[in-house]
């Protein structure tokens, strides 16, 4: 009965050893679960309020970026609200120095533009509609350069009614957090500004760039977006009190890149009580075995007592072997399957050890001889049949078989082995759960990326995975559990380049590996005084550490830069006025010193004209020798041809400095031509030269009847002068939409081609030996150039050496002129 007891209290003291275990297991992993949903609760809540920091954020920068735009572009607005017209020639020239203007056009109060302008071509033409909106209060709009090119523009309306036009450059410093980008768009979605990285040069259209559905970006005021190019942005919007739209956007990526390393870290959180679990697990795997061990202890002894009191849990056997008999008690007999004790031959008791055992049975048994004992785990079956149930049921036990030579058992031809019998199936089936165990905590421990290690309470190394050896070398290098912690960090140290601390973990360490790895090592204490060593690989969140300081360098060398661009521009505009200054200065001194002369030379030289003409035609009797007369008219001639030069001299100056004045009023192309023929008909008579016209019939244009005549004057006297005797010159109008095109072509000597660039410019002349014999001074084409720009019009000259000359002039209909002042 005590046997029974006892065997029954044990049964009972395992059944609730194993449902303590369950219920630790299961609370333990409660705990984890809880903890994992807090953790990510605040992870969700942090990725949260990152998102909503970084949305306010670009929405500031969006608020101050318009102020800057406001503030630069009210700047010019002030500028050209309180710029005077009143001297004309100097407003675009100062204008034009802001750092904020990049082209300035003056417009009259028809929409004309005079020739105050710094602009041409397609940007003039964009100003030109720009001043159809002009106000008082001024207009701030987008003038379209290109299908994808659009500025920002300026227009003010003076009192005097005329029109101060100007492009502005959209300031590049926006004051821009780091990584923040900026695009500036009208209330159109025309982009007139965009940060270089965006790459938005060739785009003109804010929906295109960043897909909007429409132009109005009220939906957009914040959120996220997908440009053209796949880039996803958070994007923040503010509209300026000038009309534009500041749209601020910062790359996910970076939004992306906190995501991971707070979730690295709440990962490494949540890691932390899972290892300390495992390692507590661990912790009570040792207890276990020592436990076992401990069980084992009281399993001897009771061994020991049952031999005295019939047994306990262990049977007792004896095997002669000399006749190859065992003996087994009663408690034998039952863990054998055998009904009663008694005396079995080696033949029944064989049957019941498993086929793979019994050749080491055997073997043990021969062996008991030679070293005195046997201790021995075999496998056994055999068939067992209950009161309860009729049904045949196979057992299979392992039992372990512990005994020594007895000391008198040499008498009388006998070799007896006395001892137990034990049946340890429970230990076998708990050995192999454990070795189960140890095996996942060691393919977990394996499945971590980076270096893990686990040390004891004393600093010494308990476990490590594969990543640990070989990141810090020691793949071939005799470490072993039990290891010293100072012993492991020496030998590791060699395979570390460098080592700082975490500026937010003080005990972690940033190491530097000669691989060029970075890895992050974090070491925890366990609750049961064991540490815990872990590393991350941080390589990527080193180099976008470098990327953005290397960014930011060029960033501070590009301002630096563009400052003493800004600086090197100042130095280079106030060197211009004063050699413009200067230049006007001088221009003034020629204009002036032209008219003294021309006043000098011509108050003589008119006397002379009129003595000589009074001397030619003999008013006042016969000279006397008819060489006389002829002399006279030789100087009447010359004196003529003189004051013909000092007019064209005058006149060249006075256009150059815009003092000529022109008045338009409505003339007869045909009747100008006719009087100009007729008064140089006798010229063209003494060379042999026959002139023919072919003029439109509708020929009547607005224009100087001056300055037209003297174009024809100019032209013919040219054709005459060029063209050899028995030529022939055409004199030709044709109507062009809203101009007149009038034609002088000659079959004259010709010109080269080389020359044409040159002509029609002041003091111009072809080099040949017929220039040179012919009086002139150069001034007949560039008056009538100039007398034609006057008018709006043009010159074009087209001529072939030998062939003859065809000079056009191009006169509008109604003259699109600015009188000078």
């Amino acid at each position: 009965m005590g046997k029974v007891d006892s065997v029954g209290n044990m049964g009972h003291r395992k059944h609730s050893a194993n449902s303590n275990w369950q219920w630790s297991v299961a609370v333990a992993l409660v705990i984890c679960a809880i903890f994992a949903a807090a953790i990510a609760l605040k992870a969700k809540s942090d990725l949260s309020n990152y998102k909503s920091d970084i949305t306010g954020e670009l929405i500031e920068n969006a608020k101050n970026a318009g102020n800057i735009v406001d503030r630069e572009f009210l700047i010019v607005k002030a500028r050209l609200s309180g710029t005077s017209l009143n001297d004309s020639n100097s407003v675009a020239g100062s204008l034009i120095t802001l750092p904020q203007i990049s082209d300035v056009s003056v417009f009259d109060a028809y929409g004309a533009p005079t020739n105050n302008s710094t602009a041409s071509g397609v940007v003039l033409d964009a100003l030109s509609a720009a001043a159809v909106l002009a106000t008082n209060d001024g207009w701030f709009g987008t003038i379209a350069l290109s299908k994808t090119n659009y500025k920002p523009a300026l227009a003010i309306k003076q009192p005097n009614g005329q029109i101060i036009t100007a492009t502005l450059i959209a300031p590049k410093d926006l004051g821009l957090n780091p990584n923040t980008y900026a695009i500036i768009a009208d209330k159109n979605g025309h982009i007139v500004s965009a940060s270089d990285k965006l790459k938005l040069n060739s785009i003109g259209d804010i929906r295109q760039a960043l897909n909007f559905k429409n132009r109005t970006p009220n939906d957009y005021s914040s959120g996220e977006i997908t440009s053209l190019s796949g880039e996803k942005y958070f994007i923040g919007t503010k509209l300026s009190q000038s009309g534009f739209y500041i749209y601020t956007l910062k790359p996910k990526a970076i939004y992306n890149s906190y995501m991971i390393r707070l979730l690295s870290y709440y990962a490494l959180l949540f890691m932390g009580p899972i290892l300390a679990y495992f390692g507590i697990l661990y912790v009570i795997k040792d207890q276990a075995a020592n436990f076992k061990y401990q069980q084992s202890k009281v399993r001897d002894a009771e061994r020991r007592l049952k031999i005295a009191i019939e047994g306990a849990k262990c049977g007792i056997w004896e095997w002669d072997l000399y006749d190859d008999k065992v003996y087994l008690s009663a408690r034998s007999a039952k863990i054998f399957g055998f009904n009663k004790s008694g005396i079995f031959s080696g033949d029944e008791f064989m049957p019941l050890v498993s086929q793979d055992d019994r050749t080491k049975l055997r073997e043990a048994l021969n062996n008991a001889p030679k070293f005195g004992n046997i201790d021995i785990v075999v496998k056994i079956k055999f068939a067992l049949k209950s009161k309860d149930n009729p049904e045949t049921k196979q057992v299979v036990n392992y039992i372990q078989l512990r005994g020594k030579i007895a000391p008198t058992s040499k008498r009388n031809n006998q070799l007896l082995l006395t001892g137990v019998a034990m049946d340890v199936t429970s230990q076998i089936g708990n050995k192999a759960k454990v070795s189960i165990i140890e095996g996942r905590v060691r393919d977990v421990i394996e499945a971590i990326s980076g270096p893990f290690a686990v040390w004891s309470e004393e600093g010494k190394l308990i476990s490590w995975n594969h990543e640990f050896a070989k990141c810090f070398e020691l793949e071939d290098k005799k470490i072993f559990p039990g290891q010293k912690y100072s012993e492991v960090s020496k030998l590791a140290a060699k395979a570390v380049v460098s080592q700082k601390s975490d500026v937010n973990d003080k005990r972690a360490q940033e190491l530097l590996l000669k691989d060029g790895t970075w890895i992050k090592m974090v070491e925890r204490k366990t609750r049961g005084g064991r540490m815990i060593s872990i590393g991350l690989d941080i390589s990527n969140h080193k180099r976008t550490e470098a990327a953005m300081e290397a960014s930011e360098r060029k960033l501070q060398d590009a301002t630096k830069e563009i400052n003493a661009s800004r600086e090197e521009a100042l130095k280079l505009a106030k060197s211009y006025e004063a050699q413009k200054v200067r230049a006007e200065e001088a221009s003034s001194a020629k204009s002036s010193f032209l008219a003294n002369m021309s006043h000098e030379l011509r108050t003589p030289l008119n006397a002379i004209n009129g003595f000589s003409q009074i001397m030619a035609d003999e008013l006042y009797g016969p000279l006397g020798d008819k060489r006389y007369a002829e002399y006279s008219k030789s100087i009447l001639s010359s004196g003529r041809h003189l004051l013909e030069l000092i007019n064209d001299v005058l006149d060249m100056a006075k256009i150059e400095a815009g003092k000529f004045n022109i008045n338009p009023r409505n003339i007869s192309l045909s009747e100008t031509i006719s009087q100009v023929i007729h008064m140089l008909d006798m010229r063209a008579e003494e060379k042999n030269i026959i002139v023919e016209t072919d003029l439109d019939d509708n020929d009547e244009i607005q224009a100087d009847q001056r300055a037209v005549r003297q174009i024809v004057i100019n032209l013919l006297s040219n054709a005459i002068k060029f063209t050899n005797s028995g030529g022939r010159i055409l004199v030709r109008t044709r109507e062009d939409g809203d101009n007149m095109i009038l034609s002088v072509i000659d079959t004259g000597i010709g010109i080269d081609k080389k020359y044409l660039p040159r002509l029609g410019y002041a003091f111009e002349q072809v080099e040949n030996d017929h220039a040179k014999a012919s009086q002139g001074t150069g001034l007949g084409l560039a008056l009538c150039r100039a007398f034609a720009e006057m008018h709006g019009g043009s010159i074009n000259i087209i001529s072939k050496v030998g062939v003859g000359t065809r000079v056009n002039i191009v006169l509008p209909k109604y003259a699109a002129i600015e009188e000078a002042a």
